[in-house]
């Protein structure tokens, strides 16, 4: 938010003398709820359970050779990974979309995995995807979204 348009905002509900008062204890404590920010957001990349999401776009002709690439490829890769917990794979016939909830024990473990290492699976699962749908070039199964989520 803009400083300038809340303490003005303060100074139209409060007056000028209260309103000055508060903006000024905002100012003044917004640093340390800041550091508390950082210092929980460290805590819960180091130590909780975190579920990495990915969409996939998976037409409807092309499910099963999907499924036969991601468990010749990511499946055997994933159980292998330190931090790794379990994976759910579901698919939606309407919007012909796949989603992957695939569980970390935390989020330093998830990010400490090379990137070189997830580009190669990567490489291997699009190579069993084009030869499963005979399709010469691309990745078949492009990604809709990527994000991660921390359970409740």
């Amino acid at each position: 938010m803009n400083l300038h348009f809340l303490k003005k905002m303060l100074q139209r509900i409060f007056g000028l003398s209260v309103a000055s008062f508060v903006f000024c204890t905002i100012l003044f404590f917004t640093p340390f709820l800041e550091s508390q920010l950082m210092a929980q957001n460290q805590s819960l990349e180091s130590s909780t359970e975190i579920v990495e999401v990915i969409r996939l776009s998976v037409p409807k002709t092309s499910r099963e050779a999907w499924l036969r690439a991601e468990m010749g490829s990511w499946e055997q890769w994933l159980v292998k990974k330190n931090g790794f917990l379990g994976r759910q794979m579901f698919w939606d016939p309407n919007s012909e979309e796949s989603t992957l909830l695939i569980t970390w024990s935390s989020r330093e473990a998830w990010k400490d995995i090379p990137q070189y290492e997830v580009e190669l699976v990567q490489e291997n699962f699009e190579g069993l995807a084009r030869s499963y749908t005979r399709q010469l070039e691309g990745n078949p199964f492009p990604v809709v979204f990527e994000g991660e989520m921390l359970p409740q």
